[in-house]
Parts: structure tokens; C-alpha cells; sequence
């Protein structure tokens, strides 16, 4: 046989056996899926909960062990008051992946303004004569621990209309936010932004009303983390105008829907 095609040959059938040997491993699936995390979104200080994963093998690790810890087999034990990200990483043909749950770790409650609870801080509690007051059941407002993003963001979604969101008191915020975004729809804005929140668990986050917003301010320092700079409430005045308070001097003004103003989303306890 000539030799040209003696070698040919050859590597004919070594590129055969190669492919052989590749086609032997497991491939990697087209759309690679992230492990799916369920369980407890909260637990007591010196408490266990039990996480679970949908994906097998995986590694579990906590994101800041002071807050809380967890075993290779998903248990978590509360550490200190805060919220934590407790993260599962998978490792496979296609790579290593990993999702995370944010768990909220508590002590006992005493309804302290400032103290943390809910997914954010105590920022107020509700006193005799507040609307929704019960003296037998506490209830108030719970301040996300930080400002939302990192740029102000404005109220209007684009184009100046009148949404009926004019409720100023104490509970309205979350209605005010919910027609909001019912009225001029989801987007970059104040109103939207707050109800897209989710933290340890909790999604009823809002943009509060003028007098919430006010308690904000009443209880900045123990609450922390707020500039000098206006924050928009949801508490509409007009078609182009919406209530704003500056947290420098506590000023209250009509601001313009369009300006840039800081936000600080709410929840209800």
C-alpha cells in the first residue's frame, strides 16, 4: 500500500477513536439550570432551620457566619440579628452554579425604633390616635435597611398624569403605591422600584405616604443610612407634582415628578 495513504489512514482512524473517547463523556445540557433553594426564610438567634436544595452533591455556605452558619446538609443556625445570604453551588459538566436565599436571623422583639425586624429596621410604631392603632396588637413601619440602588430615581414613568394616589396619612403608602403603578405603569421609578423589592423573603415593600416618610425622618438616626437629600413619598399633589421631604433640614416640598429624588422603600407590621 502506498504510504501516503497508509498514513492517511492512520490518523483516520486515530480522529475515529478520539471522537469515541469524547463521545463517551457526559455533555453539558444546552440550557444549564441553577439549583432551586427552598425553605424557612427567617430563624430565632440560637434557632436551627432546614434548608433544601433540588440538585444533589452540591456545597452549601453562608455569607457571613457572624449572622449565621450552615452545615454541608443544609441547616442554619441563627447567630446574630441581621439578614444573610445562605448560597448552594452545584459543579457539573457545565460549570459551577449556585443560587442563594436571603434568611433573616431575629431576636426577641421588643419593638424598639432602630432595632431590626420584618427584613429592615423598626422605623416607627404606631401610638393612640394613629390610624390603625390596637392597643393589644403592635403595629407600625418597617424601614428598609438602606436606600434603594445607588442613584435617585424619579416618580413618573415617563409621561405627566394625575393616578389618584393622593392619600397623605399613616397606612396609605402601600394603596398609593399600588395605584401608582396600576395608573402609569411599571418602569425605572419610584413607586415601581419599591414594589419590586424582595428582602428575606418579603415582598410587600412600598413607597411611603407624606406623614410616613415624616416618621422616617422624626427617627432618621437610630433608623441609619440616610442622606441629606430630598426622598420622594407616594403621595401625589397634581398631574406634574408629587410631596418630597428633605432629610437635611426635614423641609416638606411640591417637587416636580420628573426630578430625581432618593427613595426609601417601607413595609407595614
Amino acid at each position: 500500500m502506498n504510504k501516503r495513504y497508509l498514513f492517511l489512514l492512520v490518523v483516520l482512524i486515530a480522529v475515529l477513536a478520539s471522537c469515541k473517547k469524547g463521545g463517551d463523556k457526559t455533555p453539558c445540557d444546552q440550557t444549564p439550570t441553577f439549583p432551586k433553594i427552598t425553605g424557612p426564610v427567617s430563624v430565632a438567634i440560637g434557632n436551627t432551620i432546614k434548608l433544601s436544595a433540588d440538585k444533589a452533591g452540591g456545597k452549601w455556605t453562608s455569607g457571613n457566619e457572624a449572622t449565621a452558619t450552615v452545615s454541608s446538609d443544609g441547616v442554619v443556625t441563627g447567630v446574630a440579628a441581621g439578614v444573610v445570604a445562605i448560597r448552594y453551588m452545584v459543579s457539573d459538566a457545565c460549570g459551577a452554579r449556585f443560587n442563594g436565599q436571603e434568611i433573616e436571623v431575629t431576636g426577641p422583639v421588643s419593638y424598639t425604633i432602630g432595632e431590626r425586624y420584618g427584613g429592615g429596621v423598626i422605623a416607627y410604631v404606631l401610638q393612640f390616635g394613629d390610624p390603625g392603632y390596637d392597643a393589644g396588637v403592635k403595629h407600625g413601619l418597617i424601614a428598609y435597611t438602606e436606600d434603594w440602588g445607588t442613584t435617585p430615581l424619579v416618580w413618573y414613568n415617563g409621561a405627566m398624569m394625575v393616578t389618584g394616589a393622593t392619600g397623605t396619612a399613616l397606612g396609605t403608602g402601600s394603596a398609593n403605591t399600588g395605584t401608582i403603578v396600576a395608573i402609569q405603569g411599571t418602569g425605572a421609578n419610584a413607586a415601581a422600584e419599591c414594589l419590586r423589592l424582595v428582602r428575606a423573603g418579603y415582598d410587600d415593600w412600598y413607597l411611603p405616604s407624606k406623614n410616613e416618610l415624616n416618621r422616617l425622618y422624626q427617627n432618621k438616626a437610630a433608623i441609619g443610612g440616610f442622606g441629606t437629600g430630598s426622598y420622594w413619598s407616594s403621595s401625589e399633589i397634581d398631574a406634574d407634582n408629587a410631596w418630597s421631604q428633605e432629610f437635611g433640614t426635614g423641609t416638606t416640598a411640591s417637587d416636580n415628578k420628573a426630578k430625581q429624588c432618593t427613595v426609601r422603600p417601607v413595609r407595614s407590621f
